[in-house]
């Protein structure tokens, strides 16, 4: 192998910082030319753009997960401060959620569906928040007007999750999660 003839360009990224280079090598007829470098700089600013392109997606798609799993933890979180106000159900968050996964599992639902459901059935019960102590917690049974009242966290939650706009019906959940359809 002999090299008679080479040819090297820089490829650069946005900022024209040096990323890599380009090395052509013994060109079948004569040596390089003006036409050839003009080429090769046209290549290397296209690859230097798809470089930085791909680093910048997977910059981005980190930053993805990396809000996923804060998201994800912010919904644990309400979950879990609901469930803390009603000691009698307090997990209830967490067992509505498993069973919901379990029978998106069972009926074939894709991921994505899944998730959002997971999430819809985390916060169904976030209304809580909004009925008092003394109702939520009181150790007797409940008067018609507690009851009534109670029945309005699904009404509160939905007002409270009405600008959540990353999952998917979760007001449609929250507001109807006692509905009865027969």
């Amino acid at each position: 192998y002999k090299t008679s003839n080479i040819l090297c360009m820089p490829i650069r990224n946005l900022k024209y910082e040096v990323i890599g280079v380009f090395q052509v090598i013994n060109k079948f007829e004569g040596n390089f030319t003006e036409a050839d470098e003009d080429l090769l700089v046209t290549i290397g600013a296209s690859a230097g753009i798809a470089l930085e392109n791909n680093r910048l997606f997977e910059t981005q798609q980190k930053m993805l997960i990396e809000q996923k799993k804060l998201f994800n933890g912010f919904i644990d979180t309400l979950a879990a401060s609901i469930d803390a106000r009603d000691k009698i159900t307090a997990g209830h968050s967490m067992r509505v959620t498993q069973y919901s996964v379990l029978l998106c599992q069972k009926t074939g639902m894709d991921k994505e569906h899944t998730e959002t459901i997971s999430q819809a059935a985390m916060l169904h019960d976030i209304g809580k928040i909004g009925i008092p102590d003394s109702v939520l917690n009181k150790p007797t049974q409940l008067t018609e007007d507690e009851d009534n009242l109670l029945k309005k966290h699904t009404i509160i939650g939905a007002e409270i999750l009405k600008d959540v706009t990353l999952i998917p019906h979760v007001v449609e959940v929250t507001r109807n999660h006692h509905e009865h359809y027969d």
